[in-house]
């Protein structure tokens, strides 16, 4: 499966961000609403000196914080703050007090009904979204009603139908919950397409552009600007391609090159090379270093073989180092990101001049080596390349397979 680089962080915030999301609108939000409702019966100064209030308050924090560290939320999960609430606050007040308390019982009737409006999110959605909504608003009038309790007991019909204004503010909570709830589903459905959107981009994005490119892409508009790089070109070509595919149907030549294209991307990738450039039967790709450019070639070499074995073909690969400008590059309508130099010319050639089953490197490339293969008996050879006036030295490997060895060790080879 392709990796996301679009995490969902990039929608929902970081994990900060989506803990005071949990914290704002489920999580605290009891506590938030029974601070209003004692500090406008009791004052601000003696909510503030009451230890439970506090209690209540660090118990949301946690239940918040332990949500938000997940990436789907478990209706069992919504009982951590009221349970944590209860144990401490009956260790400090006791059985009796905690129990004769009117917002404790409701604190676990809501959180009971939370619980399970995110246990109906796995079988309707779109219930358990309004379900959510309606919860959250009427903690308005249900505290009203209790701050109202303590200088007039009423029983809970009588309170909300007997009087004009309190039936009022119920039905209106309950109308604008389902307003919350609705737009909620709009924005949740918008989120999600969002969500779905951006994956669809990026994987095509992913097909051209390298991991690490679309990530600073993201949060840097420079990041496809042209700029200049060392880098170690690679240059790979199946040997014979042009008669074979003449002698097949399209519709095999077509298999066999995303064959050879499934075999060669992985050890790029193994061998933290960039995201290859295809061609045809070419493929370019760079690296940052030569020696994981040439142990990528050796992997290709001995992988590509065996595939290519298949259909009577063989491979040659080239490799030289050196500065080249790489960036987005097109007119308005059309874009790529190019690398382009006279390194990249040079590889290029290179390659075209290595046999089935060789590995060309410059002699550039050859000492920026730390590690050459023991076993692999290097050839030196002088090519005349296209447009140079001067033949260029080369050291020529024929083995795929290869053990490390320091470069001082090969200083005399031929």
């Amino acid at each position: 499966m392709q990796e996301r680089f679009l995490d969902r962080q990039l929608i929902y915030g970081g994990r900060f961000q989506q803990f005071l999301r949990e914290l704002l609108t489920n999580s605290g939000v009891f506590w938030m609403f029974d601070m209003v409702r004692q500090s406008s019966l009791h004052g601000i100064a003696t909510y503030a000196a009451s230890l439970p209030h506090w209690v209540l308050f660090g118990s949301g924090i946690v239940q918040a914080w332990i949500i938000s560290r997940n990436s789907q939320q478990r209706w069992w999960q919504h009982f951590i703050a009221p349970l944590l609430y209860t144990v401490i606050d009956v260790l400090l007040e006791g059985p009796t007090a905690f129990f004769s308390e009117p917002y404790h019982i409701l604190y676990w009737i809501w959180a009971t009904a939370m619980a399970a409006a995110y246990l109906f999110q796995n079988y309707a959605l779109s219930f358990a979204t309004i379900l959510k909504s309606l919860l959250l608003v009427l903690l308005l009038p249900v505290s009203y009603m209790l701050a109202e309790w303590e200088t007039v007991p009423l029983a809970p019909l009588d309170y909300w139908l007997n009087n004009p204004s309190h039936l009022f503010i119920l039905l209106g909570t309950i109308v604008l919950g389902l307003l919350l709830g609705i737009t909620a589903i709009m924005r949740e459905r918008f989120e999600r397409l969002l969500y779905k959107l951006a994956g669809h981009f990026e994987q095509i994005a992913s097909w051209s552009f390298d991991t690490g490119l679309i990530q600073s892409a993201y949060n840097n508009d420079s990041a496809f600007a042209l700029q200049r790089q060392e880098r170690t070109l690679l240059f790979m070509d199946i040997r014979g391609f042009t008669p074979w595919s003449e002698s097949h149907q399209p519709r095999e030549v077509v298999d066999m090159v995303n064959q050879f294209y499934r075999t060669v991307e992985p050890l790029i990738k193994t061998h933290n090379g960039f995201k290859i450039q295809m061609t045809g039967d070419e493929i370019m790709t760079r690296f940052y270093s030569a020696d994981e450019a040439l142990a990528a070639a050796q992997a290709l070499q001995s992988s590509v073989a065996k595939v290519l074995a298949l259909f009577g073909l063989s491979a040659g690969i080239g490799l030289h180092s050196g500065e080249v400008i790489e960036g987005l590059v097109g007119g308005e309508q059309t874009r790529q990101y190019g690398i382009f130099g006279d390194t990249v010319n040079i590889a290029a050639r290179l390659q075209g001049q290595a046999k089935a089953g060789e590995i060309i490197i410059s002699q550039v490339t050859w000492e920026k080596l730390t590690h050459i293969p023991v076993n692999s008996r290097p050839e030196r050879r002088e090519l005349m390349l296209k447009g140079k006036t001067e033949p260029m030295t080369v050291m020529v490997l024929s083995l795929s397979a290869s053990q490390d060895l320091p470069i001082g060790s090969m200083a005399a080879s031929p």
